[in-house]
């Protein structure tokens, strides 16, 4: 099997849901550049949107130089598996039902997310760049030498692979969800989170960006993650008194306040099926 090499932060099962639907083709706005580009063709060419992919993006690289590509062969999965009931999940929306998922659907629905939040170029950006971060690897290599009864002076050497331990770090995480205290999967069987759906009016549509997944703490009120999947359909989890428990419409109005949200936190990238939408809407963000 060959090994990929093209990693993506936002998967081009969604990024396709994006596209212009009789084109195919997929308008990226770079907020670095200040420029519109097209992707043009769509369809299944993996190719076609690397804007949202990096070489070796998941690739761990230990001391002798071997690669790692476990955390991108666990995305992988974890994509097929999500894809299904996310392409069922819009399909029920888009006939106007409210689909409902039993736990084991919830639980892919939820690795999908969690994923999507954490391999986001803002999240790895901001733990790469966290003091804190920085200082409890030094404590945790101090601990290890001196528990281990090693000579001192290896302390020295470990604190300057920092920058590669940390970079490790952001891409294991991704498997670490069992043990991460906002795991939605484990939430999701503790609290019983309710999958929402919103749908965008008959004149508008959602854009969708390399930080896709937004969450706010689903202990606190309001708490909720949300990501456009589609140009029309939005996926929400929540707590069942947050849930609106019915299938949510957006006006347009509201569909472009959630779409300046997505341009504001979204790191470089942003994408959707109309070139005018986008210039527009970065000209007035």
């Amino acid at each position: 099997m060959t090994e990929p090499t093209k990693h993506h932060y936002t998967p081009n099962f969604i990024l396709r849901e994006f596209a212009d639907p009789e084109s195919q083709t997929l308008w990226v706005w770079d907020k670095h550049q200040r420029k519109c580009r097209p992707n043009k063709g769509g369809g299944k060419d993996k190719r076609k949107y690397g804007d949202f992919a990096e070489n070796h993006y998941n690739t761990v690289v230990n001391r002798e130089g071997e690669k790692d590509l476990s955390v991108e062969y666990y995305c992988t999965d974890v994509e097929a598996k999500a894809a299904t009931v996310i392409d069922d999940l819009v399909s029920i929306a888009q006939a106007g039902f409210l689909p409902t998922l039993g736990y084991l659907h919830k639980a892919s629905l939820c690795r999908f997310l969690w994923i999507q939040h954490v391999r986001s170029p803002y999240i790895r950006t901001q733990i790469a760049g966290d003091e804190n971060t920085r200082e409890m690897a030094r404590k945790t290599i101090v601990r290890v030498v001196r528990d281990a009864g090693a000579d001192p002076s290896l302390i020295a050497l470990f604190e300057g692979e920092i920058d590669s331990m940390v970079e490790t770090a952001c891409k294991t995480m991704i498997k670490m969800q069992d043990f991460h205290g906002g795991a939605l999967e484990h939430m999701t069987k503790r609290m019983s989170l309710d999958v929402g759906i919103v749908r965008a009016a008959t004149n508008a549509h959602f854009i969708t960006s390399d930080r896709p997944c937004l969450i706010s703490p689903l202990l606190k009120p309001g708490g909720m993650v949300c990501m456009p999947v589609a140009r029309d359909v939005i996926v929400q989890l929540s707590n069942p008194e947050e849930s609106f428990g019915d299938l949510h419409s957006l006006s347009p109005e509201k569909v472009h306040h959630h779409n300046r949200q997505t341009l504001l936190t979204a790191t470089r990238f942003v994408a959707g099926p109309s070139r005018e939408y986008l210039e527009q809407l970065a000209a007035r963000s």
